[in-house]
C-alpha cells in the first residue's frame, strides 16, 4: 500500500490458504504482527473454503480472533475444523482458503518513509491436523504488510490566469 490509496482507519483483508493438503481435518492459525502499525479487527470463514461443502466449527466464534497485545506485538489465535469430526465426515484433500483476517491501518509513514509489519505464522502454534489428530508436516509462509509514503499529486489551480500587457502610458494600473 501507499499513502495515495491508504489512510488511517482503512481496513484490508488477508486470506490464509492451504495448498495441496491431504487428509485435512483441522487447522489452527497463530499470527503475530506489529499492532502499533496495524491492528486486528475481525476474522471470518470464507465461503467457499477448504472444507466446503462439509460442516465446520470455528473457534473462537468469528468475528472474535482471541486478540491479545504482547510486548511490541499483537497476536491472534483461531481454528477451523470439521464438525462433526471424522469418521462422521471424511477429511479433505486439496487447496483452499481457511480464514480471512481483517486488519485496520493505525498510522501513516513519515514523509519519504515507510512502515512495515511481519504477518508471522511460521510457529509451532500454527498447524494442520489429519483425521487422527496428527500434525501434517507443511511449509508455513510468513508475509509482510508495507505502507510507503507517496508524494501527493501537484495541486491544481481553480482558474488559469490570463496574461495582461500594460502600456507605458499612465493611468494604467
Amino acid at each position: 500500500y501507499d499513502t495515495d490509496t491508504a489512510f488511517v482507519g482503512m481496513k484490508f483483508n488477508v486470506t490464509v490458504n492451504v495448498n495441496n493438503v491431504v487428509n485435512l481435518a483441522g487447522v489452527q492459525l497463530y499470527m503475530d504482527f506489529d499492532d502499533a502499525v496495524i491492528n486486528f479487527t475481525r476474522w471470518f470463514v470464507p465461503s467457499p473454503n477448504i472444507f466446503t461443502p462439509k460442516t465446520t466449527s470455528a473457534l473462537p466464534t468469528p468475528p472474535d480472533g482471541n486478540y491479545q497485545h504482547l510486548v511490541g506485538k499483537g497476536k491472534i489465535l483461531l481454528s477451523l475444523s470439521l464438525f462433526p469430526t471424522p469418521p462422521t465426515q471424511p477429511p479433505v484433500t486439496g487447496s483452499g482458503a481457511v480464514a480471512i483476517v481483517e486488519f485496520i491501518v493505525k498510522v501513516l509513514p513519515p514523509k519519504l518513509g515507510f512502515l512495515t509489519s511481519q504477518l508471522h505464522i511460521n510457529t509451532a502454534d500454527t498447524y494442520l491436523l489429519d483425521d487422527q489428530g496428527v500434525e501434517i508436516v507443511c511449509t508455513k509462509n510468513d508475509d509482510t504488510y508495507t505502507l510507503t509514503w507517496k508524494a501527493p499529486a501537484s495541486p491544481k489551480m481553480g482558474f488559469t490566469p490570463g496574461n495582461k500587457i500594460f502600456g507605458p502610458d499612465p493611468p494604467t494600473v
